[in-house]
């Protein structure tokens, strides 16, 4: 929501205090894309440097067989060990040189630790942690960590491979579940994680092959930083089953995230009713628009990338109360599917955020779609928004609110456009349908947008310019900030204002001859509507309908019928100024 329309409404009273509070709104209705938006993807190649063949070793070759006597017990030299039995009260522990390698096989242990990790890796070069097949593990840590101390049910100072067809169950009272101040990696096994701290803490990476996972967790799910090197703290998941409840962000690494496949179910922070719940009842308009003031909290994001976030495949059904999808930098998404509700952003990009494929389904949000800039050239996505559906924001996640004011506040960004070229986008948006701070270009594809119902907003917003060369485009909506592309297109379009028509009502557009061009039932109340379709044509003449009522004849003698009464377009005034959120 572009700030110029702020300001009209600030001097129109609270009109806008009430859109802005808005929440929830009609889920977004799926749609079948044409066979090229369909097309099955290539599967996504898994980088083979993530993982050596040491990772996916299960079988000893030489293995010394280890009874756990109820004593802690200490791994003191390279090799492989097979070890059952149980340890009440203590630790199994490797302390090893720097350079050896530790092939431990987990064969129906238990082992309860007192404030402290029921498996320490001290020193070694490497460790593998097997879980024979068909065996059950249980670590339980009790009582509270000291702050400062070795933090997990599994604590290693080395990197940490875990593999195998067992299963492992690990439960803290206080701390972290497994922890790596290297890399994490896990190519197998069945685990059910509860932890006070993350479940999964890797320093340099977590990189998951296989598994499936079970993660009940008062902190993140999986959590990968690493302060010192921004190159590192990444996370990489190549597959997997996850089922994953979290206090804060379900996935979350400072570094990069890639996510090739596997099944993901993501609740964070509570889900995005919580999410809404607190922005609704902490609203104070004067600290949203204009506080420069830093209110960073807890984050609670679904996935989120401290650098940029690539998905190219996937199911991933997310419910948070932040962002469900996020980067500090790019995001990038060429395949996968899922469902996603979330309390603030459905996916959001610091930088450009780019979509290539993949069928997604944003049921619930704030803003369903925000990027500097957004892209879209392949795949199928329903956006259903309380405010607007797209925003290509020019800055940091906030929805454009705080961080003062930019010197040129009304100013058009060059960086900041949305480009539609291919796939199939539907929007259901209580606020600005397509809000660019920039451009809008559009020259493929197929766009629905039905809302807002509000004359605070408009259908499509831009600041720049909004050209079309192709595809199918229809938005309606109400008619007070109402726009039309500019006259710059190569393709006709039509902008009418209406009468005000109840939700559900279908527009049909016919060519002379009374051949249907163009037939969809819009979800919101609206009272303008504008369409464009490669049949639309200069010096011929077209009927409008809504329902059965004929709304206008049109009679074409340019590409561009009608103009918006909005404030945007052509240079006019910009976006609110970008504001800082973690």
């Amino acid at each position: 929501m572009s700030f110029k329309k702020r300001i009209t409404a600030l001097a129109l009273s609270c009109l806008l205090v009430v859109s802005l509070a808005a929440c929830g709104g009609k889920e977004g209705t799926s749609s079948t894309s044409s066979d090229e938006n369909i097309s099955a993807p290539s599967a996504p190649v898994i980088d083979e440097t993530m993982f050596s063949d040491s990772d996916k070793k299960t079988e000893p070759t030489a293995p010394t067989a280890v009874t756990l006597d109820g004593k802690t017990l200490t791994v003191g030299k390279a090799g492989e060990y097979v070890i059952t039995s149980s340890i009440k009260s203590g630790q199994l522990i490797v302390d090893t040189d720097k350079n050896s390698e530790v092939h431990l096989i987990l064969n129906g242990i238990s082992i309860t630790a007192n404030a402290a990790p029921a498996i320490y890796i001290k020193k070694a070069k490497k460790v593998i942690i097997t879980l024979a097949e068909g065996s059950e593990n249980l670590l339980t840590v009790k009582g509270a960590i000291a702050d400062g101390a070795e933090d997990g049910a599994i604590y290693s100072k080395c990197d940490l491979t875990i593999n195998g067809k067992g299963s492992l169950k690990a439960s803290t009272e206080s701390g972290k579940g497994i922890t790596s101040k290297d890399n994490l990696i896990i190519t197998g096994g069945s685990f059910d994680i509860s932890s006070e701290g993350h479940a999964l803490d890797g320093n340099d990476s977590i990189r998951i092959l296989d598994g499936s996972f079970k993660i009940n967790s008062s902190g993140d799910g999986f959590h990968a930083e690493n302060l010192e090197n921004m190159d590192l703290g990444f996370i990489y998941m190549a597959g997997g089953s996850f089922d994953i409840t979290s206090a804060l962000d379900g996935i979350s690494a400072s570094g990069s995230l890639k996510i090739l496949s596997g099944s993901y179910k993501i609740t964070a922070g509570g889900g995005a009713a919580k999410g809404e719940q607190a922005v609704n009842g902490g609203f104070n308009f004067y600290d949203k628009f204009f506080s420069s003031a830093d209110t960073d909290t807890a984050s609670t994001k679904g996935i989120k990338s401290g650098s940029d976030l690539e998905i190219s495949g996937g199911e991933l059904n997310i419910d948070s109360a932040d962002d469900a999808l996020h980067a500090n930098g790019k995001v990038t998404v060429s395949g996968g599917s899922g469902t996603i509700s979330s309390g603030d952003d459905g996916i959001h990009a610091d930088d450009a955020l780019t979509l290539s494929g993949g069928k997604y389904d944003i049921k619930r949000s704030y803003e369903g779609l925000e990027g500097l800039s957004i892209t879209i050239s392949k795949g199928e996505y329903s956006v259903t928004s309380s405010d607007d559906g797209l925003n290509s924001a020019g800055g940091n996640d906030d929805s454009g609110f705080g961080g003062g004011m930019r010197p040129d506040m009304f100013a058009a960004s060059s960086d900041s456009f949305i480009k539609i070229s291919g796939g199939k986008l539907l929007v259901d948006a209580s606020g600005d349908g397509i809000d660019s701070n920039g451009d809008i270009i559009v020259s493929g594809g197929e766009t629905y947008v039905s809302g807002p119902t509000n004359s605070g907003n408009a259908a499509i917003d831009y600041n720049g310019n909004a050209t079309v060369s192709g595809g199918i485009f229809a938005a309606a909506g109400a008619a007070g900030m109402a726009q039309n592309f500019s006259s710059t297109s190569t393709q006709g379009a039509i902008f009418l204002t209406t009468n005000n028509y109840t939700a559900g009502t279908t527009v049909k557009l016919t060519d002379s001859k009374g051949k249907t061009l163009f037939s969809r039932a819009f979800s919101k109340t609206f009272s303008s509507i504008v369409i464009s379709t490669p049949d639309i044509k200069v010096g011929e003449t077209y009927k409008l309908y809504a329902d059965n009522e004929e709304i206008s004849t049109v009679e074409m003698t340019s590409l561009i019928y009608g103009s918006g009464g909005g404030m945007g377009g052509h240079g006019g005034p910009g976006g609110m100024p970008p504001g800082k959120r973690r």
